[in-house]
């Protein structure tokens, strides 16, 4: 079903990551084209800008282009992405980090797993950044289980991590649902 947009199923997906030694949740938008880093993020690890180099989004929202932005997915995978971007903290409502499609585009192949809501029914789904697609029930069935919900990621210089599937409670009452959350 071309053109359908569609939510997960128990909420927006993020997943832990390390900046700089740093655990921290990362949040996945698979439509946004770039990475987002809060001006939070960026100040307190010192990240360099790209000097002159600011775009205004179609939101009319101005960003900073970042020199590179390194984090590792586990502790075998380092991913760097040259074209991250900063953003005001309020644009970005408590997250500290955003991926977008460069990052899901950097690997040689990345899959995101994750229950769905399609109409009135929760179904598996898999997006690789460019393509998502409903999993056929017999293959589902196959793989099903508490560990389905996951993100792999197959780095250019041939290693792999699998991490769990986070989900952002966006109907929390509790004031932490709209903070970002560092992991201890």
């Amino acid at each position: 079903e071309h053109g359908v947009i569609v939510a997960p199923a128990h909420g927006p997906v993020c997943f832990e990551v390390s900046l700089k030694g740093v655990p921290l949740l990362a949040h996945l938008n698979n439509t946004a084209r770039w990475t987002m880093v809060s001006s939070t993020v960026v100040e307190h690890f010192k990240m360099a800008r790209l000097p002159h180099l600011k775009t205004i989004t179609a939101d009319g929202i101005e960003v900073s282009h970042l020199r590179e932005l390194t984090f590792d997915l586990g502790s075998d995978v380092q991913v760097t992405l040259d074209n991250a971007v900063e953003v005001s903290e309020e644009y970005m409502r408590g997250m500290g980090l955003q991926l977008g499609l460069d990052f899901l585009l950097s690997a040689t192949y990345c899959s995101l797993d994750l229950l769905v809501r399609l109409e009135r029914n929760t179904v598996p789904m898999r997006c690789d950044g460019l393509y998502s697609w409903i999993i056929e029930s017999d293959d589902y069935n196959r793989i099903a289980g508490p560990d389905f919900e996951c993100l792999r990621y197959h780095a250019r210089n041939g290693q792999m991590v699998r991490l769990p599937v986070l989900h952002w409670d966006t109907n929390s009452s509790s004031q932490l649902a709209d903070l970002e959350v560092i992991l201890s």
